[in-house]
């Protein structure tokens, strides 16, 4: 054949290729995969992190050698020693002194000999002892030094010595072989004992007075969670002689009676001598103990990904994460620890760490009563379990091991014991919705760093944690899981603690965490210590410097296979690739890269093809930085990578490191070339251009499916045809705010303003919202089968135009047609409300704002010109209020500020007094001015002053229209994006109407106008726990040098908590994929207005379990529960302060009310003695000292509407030990409290509350217990208004922190929304809900307040954060239930030793491979927040 004519075919070959690959890409094509970067430790880095490092295997081995070699004595496997033996207990990491440390990171001095410190024991000695070496250098041992007098002042006596192991081992041993035997009757039939069946737990301390080595043994059942599973039955062993024949029994304890030992116990049972209490025998799993799930799996709850790969990097113990580095290491006995800590590069702590965990104990029986457990010396870090992935941790986390060298002579590995990850906690980090002088929203996600371990000391699961925020804060926080602890129930058993099962007392305790922090603040920065990213590559396991995070999104399919033809083609034919704009690009799939952008696992196949070119004509440049090529913007999150995670068996394992092409322009081969090419090789390449278009015609007709999106069903509010029931609380609809404003203009005779436009002389419409019925009523609708109660509107009314102007409400029903209205504003408040107490309106302060700029401002041109720069339009005024100092007044003080974006830190230090008074706007007065520390009677007075010179100017910087330091514009540009949740399976709740479906909760929502989110109808598995939970009331009260700060109380209900709601932000505010909810007001207008996404509802994975136990005591197994919990939030912006407002539901029955504050700070003008009032955060600015206090109504009603209120805490008491009476112990007790009447449940703020306080039932549970709900309050307070205020009385509620009273249907409100202007008469008085009535059986209510102080700071700048600035409540089962409701969770994940738990029938967790790989389905990005709005 023609070479022509075989050229030509072979260009049509390649074009057909061309177009098949084409086809394939755009039909049907996979998304790429999200991959995840290798993360793993490396231990090849010698860096300045290594310091602080654990030790390594290899290290703790040639400690243990050069030990066995250099102390002149031998030296017993611990694992295999008797207390006689001379044994190494323990090796750990001896981390340098401090000095010596901070030289070498900060001072460039030599790096510290790494050592190691070795605790022995010396049991075959003279002097039995414990003693602690220094042994080094490491690697290479060569000396050791005994630090033990140094530490502690003296030897350690050997009878302190921590038990070891192998001695638990060899007490069990001589209670099996030596105790139970002396009793064979009693053993048999009774504890129908066969030598396993019993398991036993030490208590500790052990004795009464130094040198006693004498602990109780308490006898369980040996089933699966043990712990609770008490048979009656303890035994005090002496174990204190080094010679283990001649340990001996010194009491045994048996259903509240002691005997001798167990000689006597055998010869009283008998004889017939004892009480018997049968305990019936549990099946292996445990039965009631069992964490096996008690529901079959179902949908799954969210998961996390990182869709372009982790924003954090690990090089052997050192991480980084954004502005953060730190070191950290597991010490063998006190756990987790963090080294080094720096935010920006400069140290903010040297050392971060648990200390000790202390557990106190009460019990009528004797090992309970006498246990103080202190788990450091247990071994925090060596009890330091395996984590379960998707459980313990987010699936996707990175896992690391923990190496530890305790109770052996060999090191031992503990299994991904340690997990670190990014957690995107679903809520704002900090956030402004701006509807004042400028509309614009700024917000940044609260996504945060997390570093965990679990440890498994005994029954007791404690998760430690310590996060690490954007905004520099860094958390240390501890959960406890596990099991309870218990002793046999028997005698006056209930004084210590619940019955939780047929004989099994759940024992009171306390736990106390120690942490040390060493903090350096402001201390060397470390000049000599850079701060790099590292990436490491699972490939090769070497760890690099790289400008960036760069996770790798895989190319799937024929992208691979056509990315080798184009390269070979290039290299042939020297083709220059350039996108329309000129430049190089290379193709993946339908996105165009830009040259420096990575293609995946493409990589490995460009170096081998690059290694098969000898001497290519041009050369090919290569890239090792992988990138993810996707867009970072929220508005791009349409087009995701689909979620791969790894198998739940899988180790870390190899993954391409990508090799990536950079192609450049190249000049055509020379013809020539093609000349002296080798005649057979078009035949080659003609006969393989055939076989790739057989290859790929293949591929084509067998794929056409993509990879399977998530589920979404529908979750947004359904207009059903029929009324659900939840429909009786629910907010009022456009159509009947319509109707009913027709109604009120048709039906009053007197002409009503649209509010937006009225003057204070008009009548009109301040407000309609719904009016719910009457409690009764409404239960007897949904709960006694009867009628449902009329649908009517609360309409608030401003009658100026009249002889007598005044507020009034107005009942309006029934709706859709409202026919009636009745005025309930007597009925309501004993009297007409009189107008000056009426909540300004909009147009209101658009009247004093035009006073101010036409009338005041007017009389001092040259003063505001010179001073000011003023224009007209370049100041913003913010009022205060209360307005005035007594009933009547309606004068307040305006703080000019400049109008710019965040003006709220922009004081210019101009204040001005205006009497508003009147309602003849052409009265309206200025009655002081304020400028820089000095009063002035008016404007005009100041500008004569100003003219003459005799004024103190303080000229502030003009500040550019996004004000600069208050801009809240992001400083830095986009980059990787944050985690994000999503949901596998689609949403696991739904919403019909204003009712939420999730899992065993159901509620009803709903938003006032005047205090915002609420909920009512709260059930959990059907019975009604809660009838009503909302937000009563936001105050602020201020201190400042200047007027406007001084006499601000703002009571944020007044302006309109719920008319405030602000539109959210998808991804921000909350999740991208929640549901958002439209809600409607009619608030100041004749119109009702539709706030977009004002509400939103999602389910959200906290990260963290809500239950767990490891079990690595007579049996193995794990069991656990994610925390999956629903949110229910909305966000009100109310002036400068943002208020995140949050319901939890979680799977245990309990819920939450939680408030997060951001927003901008309040300032004043910085003048003369300000820095008493708060801190200096700008050239002029100053943070205004403020406390926050949120006040909540819970109207609980469990099990049913009758409770009562009991308060259980603890008490010390001495008694003298009943099997050593010489001895005393002090022994926790419960204490149990009804609180008869409203005094006594009235908790004042800053008063002793007891611990446990709940809402107690009239039914009780299985075990006798009153069933009830607990309430437990989170508040960092400050203190309250002194009660002599003048106006305290308004805001009386403040006092307590809780407060409980008689419901009553005349007491709906612990506020009004006149109190903010005449707090001096108030409208309502909470302290009068408060009069002594009894409270014992009642329907009841609890009056909930939390808050806390806020001292702006620098920090606060641009605006505050939410780290921190959270507080709120819980409401608690508490023996509402017969045992946790979690169990029946779908969630649940639970296998054995034995089991299989890669197999997805036994561990659910393990299908996630399959069953969570899709993609994840973003609507496009929308926001209405800046549309069909009123401005202030």
């Amino acid at each position: 054949m023609h070479m022509k004519t075989v050229l030509l075919l072979l260009v049509l070959a390649l074009a057909t290729i061309f177009a098949l690959v084409c086809v394939l890409l755009t039909r049907g094509r996979a998304p790429s995969t999200c991959q995840h970067q290798p993360r793993e430790q490396e231990d090849t880095d010698d860096g300045q992190s290594l310091v602080f490092a654990d030790l390594t295997p290899e290290e703790m081995v040639q400690v243990v050698r050069y030990l066995q070699g250099n102390l002149g004595v031998q030296l017993v496997d611990a694992s295999r020693a008797k207390p006689s033996d001379n044994c190494i207990a323990s090796v750990d990491v001896q981390v340098p002194a401090k000095a010596e440390v901070l030289r070498f990171l900060d001072g460039g001095g030599a790096r510290p000999p790494r050592e190691a410190l070795a605790v022995l024991y010396f049991g075959n000695q003279p002097d039995p002892n414990v003693t602690e070496y220094v042994v080094g250098p490491l690697p290479t041992p060569a000396y050791h030094r005994d630090v033990t007098v140094q530490k502690y002042g003296g030897k350690v006596p050997y009878h302190r010595r921590p038990t070891l192991a192998v001695e638990y081992k060899q007490m069990a041993g001589f209670l099996k072989s030596q105790v139970f035997p002396t009793a064979p009757s009693f053993m048999h039939q009774v504890m129908e004992y066969d030598g396993a069946s019993l398991a036993a737990l030490t208590a500790a301390p052990r004795g009464f007075q130094s040198g006693d080595r004498i602990t109780w043994f308490v006898l369980f059942q040996n089933v699966s969670g043990f712990f609770v599973h008490p048979v009656g039955l303890e035994v005090l062993v002496d174990h204190s002689s080094l010679d283990i024949s001649r340990w001996a029994v010194n009491r045994v304890f048996y259903n509240g009676q002691y005997y001798r030992d167990m000689v006597q116990l055998e010869s009283a049972y008998v004889q017939g001598r004892i009480s018997v209490e049968k305990v019936r025998k549990a099946p292996r799993d445990g039965d009631f103990s069992s964490m096996k799930p008690r529901a079959p799996s179902a949908a799954l709850f969210p998961l996390q990904y990182e869709p372009q790969g982790p924003r954090y990097s690990i090089r052997n113990n050192h991480v980084l994460f954004q502005a953060w580095s730190f070191a950290f290491g597991v010490s063998v006995n006190t756990g987790l620890r963090l080294f080094d800590i720096r935010h920006k590069g400069e140290r903010v702590a040297y050392e971060i760490g648990i200390q000790e965990a202390l557990s106190v104990y009460g019990s009528n029986c004797p090992g309970g009563m006498s246990t103080r457990y202190m788990d450091g010396s247990f071994g925090i870090g060596r009890y330091t379990s395996p984590l379960v992935r998707g459980v313990d941790c987010p699936y996707l986390a990175t896992y690391l091991d923990v190496h530890y060298l305790a109770h052996s002579h060999v090191s031992r590995i503990s299994k991904n014991a340690l997990c670190i990850f990014e957690q995107n906690l679903g809520s704002p980090l900090r956030r402004h919705y701006s509807n004042l002088q400028s509309l614009y929203y700024g917000g940044l996600v609260n996504s945060a760093l997390v570093v965990r371990s679990i440890a498994t000391v005994g029954n007791y699961d404690y998760v430690w944690d310590f996060i690490f925020y954007q905004n520099g804060a860094i958390e240390g926080k501890v959960q406890a899981t596990g099991y309870a602890s218990s002793s046999f129930l028997h005698g006056d058993g209930l004084r210590y603690g619940n019955r939780i099962w047929e004989h099994t007392l759940g024992t009171i305790h306390t736990h106390s965490i120690n942490y040390k922090v060493d903090l350096d603040v402001g201390g060397r920065s470390g000049s000599s210590y850079n701060v790099c990213h590292y990436t490491v590559s699972f490939a090769t396991g070497m760890a690099r410097q790289t400008g960036r995070h760069s996770p790798v999104c895989r190319a799937e399919g024929v992208s691979l296979f056509f990315l080798r033809l184009m390269l070979a083609l290039a290299f042939l034919k020297g083709v220059k690739w350039t996108t329309i704009s000129g430049k190089p690009f290379s193709a993946v799939g339908d996105v165009l890269l830009p040259p420096h952008v990575g293609l995946g696992t493409v990589g490995p196949a460009l170096q081998k093809l690059v290694a098969m070119q000898e001497q290519p004509p041009h050369t090919m440049l290569l890239s090792k930085d992988p990138v993810c090529w996707s867009g970072v913007g929220m508005a791009g999150w349409g087009q995701m990578c689909p979620v791969s995670h790894p198998a739940a068996s899988a180790l870390p394992g190899a993954a391409a490191s990508g090799t990536y092409s950079r192609c450049c322009s190249r000049t055509p081969c020379p013809v020539s070339a093609l000349r002296e090419m080798n005649p057979k090789l078009p035949y080659v390449l003609l006969a393989g251009a055939a076989v790739i278009i057989f290859i790929l015609s293949c591929m084509l007709l067998s794929r056409g499916r993509r990879s399977p999106s998530c589920e979404s069903q529908p979750r947004i509010m359904e207009k059903m045809g029929f009324r659900s029931q939840s429909l009786v609380f629910a907010d009022l609809t456009p159509e009947e705010m319509v109707q009913v404003v027709r109604y009120l203009q048709g039906n009053l005779g007197v002409q009503l303003v649209d509010a937006s436009r009225a003057k204070p002389s008009d009548n009109c419409i301040a407000s309609v919202d719904v009016q719910v019925p009457a409690k009764a009523e409404v239960l007897r609708f949904l709960d006694g089968g009867g009628a449902r109660p009329p649908r009517e509107a609360l309409a608030v009314l401003y009658f100026g135009n009249q002889p007598d102007p005044n507020v009034t409400e107005y009942v309006v029903g029934p709706l859709p047609t409202p026919a009636y209205h009745r005025d309930v504003t007597v009925q309501k408040y004993g009297g007409k409300v009189p107008y000056h107490r009426r909540p300004m309106l909009g147009s209101e302060y658009e009247q004093v704002g035009a006073f101010l700029e036409t009338v005041a401002f007017a009389a001092a041109p040259t003063f505001l010109k010179e001073v000011f720069e003023y224009d007209g339009t370049n100041v913003a005024f913010q009022t205060t209020a209360p307005h005035g100092f007594q009933s009547g007044d309606r004068k307040s003080w305006f703080i000019v500020f400049q109008n710019v974006s965040g003006f709220f830190v922009h004081p210019v230090g101009l204040e001005v007094l205006v009497d508003h008074s009147s309602l003849d706007i052409s009265r309206w007065a200025v009655n002081r001015v304020f400028y820089n520390g000095q009063y002035y009677r008016d404007m005009v007075q100041l500008e004569s002053a100003y003219v003459q010179g005799r004024i103190s100017v303080e000229k502030v910087r003009k500040a550019p229209r996004d004000g600069d330091f208050s801009s809240m514009k992001p400083r830095a540009p986009s980059a990787a994006l944050f985690p994000l949740q999503y949901e596998p399976q689609g949403p696991r709740y739904s919403i019909r109407n204003n009712h939420v479906l999730f899992q065993a909760w159901s509620f009803a929502f709903g938003m006032s106008v005047n205090t915002g989110l609420r909920l009512f109808d709260i059930r959990h598995k059907g019975e009604r726990v809660a009838y009503e939970i909302g937000i009563q009331e936001a105050l602020s009260v201020y201190g400042s040098n200047c007027p406007g700060g001084m006499s601000t109380r703002y009571m944020d209900g007044s302006f309109g908590i719920g008319r405030y709601t602000s539109p959210l932000v998808r991804g921000v505010d909350c999740p991208y994929s929640a549901t958002y909810v439209d809600t409607h007001s009619l608030f100041e207008t004749l119109s009702p207005s539709k706030r977009k996404a004002s509400l939103c509802i999602f389910e959200q994975n906290l990260g963290s379990p809500l239950r767990r136990h490891y079990s690595n005591l007579q049996s193995l197994y794990y069991g656990g529960l994610v925390n999956s919990a629903l949110v229910v939030r909305s966000i009100a912006t109310v002036g400068n302060h943002d208020y995140v407002w949050d319901f939890i539901f979680y799977q245990n029955g309990a819920i939450e009310g939680k408030v997060q504050a951001t927003g901008y700070a309040s300032s004043s003008f910085l003048h003369g003695d300000g820095l008493r009032y708060g801190n200096r955060v700008w050239e002029h600015t100053l943070g205004t000292i403020r406390t926050h206090s949120i006040n909540y109504k819970v109207d609980l009603d469990v099990g049913g509407v009758k409770n009562s209120l009991v308060a259980h805490d603890m008490a010390f008491e001495m008694v003298r030990a009943p099997w050593s009476p010489e001895q005393q112990i002090e022994r926790p007790r419960l204490t149990k409290k009804v609180l008869d009447t409203e005094d006594q449940a009235a908790f004042r703020l800053q008063s002793k509350m007891p611990r446990y306080i709940y809402f107690a039932a009239n039914s009780k549970n299985k075990w006798g217990h009153q069933r009830g709900y607990r309430i437990q309050i989170t508040s960092f307070a400050g203190d309250h208004v002194p009660e002599a205020s003048s106006m305290e009385r308004a805001i009386s509620w403040a006092r307590y922190q809780l407060a409980v009273t008689r419901r009553k249907e005349e007491e709906p409100t612990s506020t009004s929304i006149y109190n903010q202007n005449d707090p001096w008469t108030p409208t309502v008085t909470f302290a009068n809900f408060i009069n002594n009535e009894t409270i014992t059986n009642e329907d009841l209510v609890a009056w909930i307040t939390t808050g806390f102080l806020h001292i702006p700071h620098s920090e606060d700048i641009p605006n505050t954060v939410t780290v921190g600035n959270s507080v709120g409540f819980l409401l608690r089962p508490y023996n509402y239930y017969d045992l946790d409701p979690s169990i029946y969770s779908h969630d649940g994940v639970f296998f054995t030793s034995e089991q299989d738990f890669t197999a997805c029938e036994i561990n659910p967790i393990a299908c996630l491979p399959k069953t969570a790989s899709c993609l994840p389905n973003f609507p496009p990005f929308t926001y209405d927040g800046f549309q069909n709005m009123s401005r202030l």
